[in-house]
């Protein structure tokens, strides 16, 4: 008995990988969706990121931070699109290495 419950599970999982390879689990039609909405995003981020503020930073600010308190509320792009605009502004210094006390431009976003 143990052993037909031991093939069975081995069918099964055999099964559901072929499934999942062959297949799939999530519809083309949400997949192709969410691409396209991220390549509109990048590319009316990218016509927007001229904009910045200069901010003077204050103990535990960062970057994201930063950006975050602009917006009053969530990012609407990536973190690695926050990084690369911070770093354009600021003549390539990376966002770990900013100084308390001096001041940054921070790109701005529109929600």
């Amino acid at each position: 008995m143990k052993k037909l419950l031991v093939l069975f599970l081995i069918v099964l999982v055999t099964y559901s990988i072929y499934y999942d390879l062959s297949k799939g689990t999530l519809p083309n039609v949400n997949v192709s969706a969410a691409v396209s909405s991220k390549e509109n995003v990048k590319n009316t981020s990218t016509q927007e990121n001229k904009e910045y503020i200069k901010i003077k930073v204050k103990a535990g600010d960062t970057v994201l931070s930063l950006v975050e308190q602009q917006l009053n509320g969530a990012l609407p792009v990536e973190i690695s699109e926050v990084v690369q605009d911070f770093k354009k502004l600021n003549k390539g210094l990376a966002p770990e290495k900013i100084q308390i006390g001096k001041e940054y431009k921070v790109p701005l976003y529109n929600q």
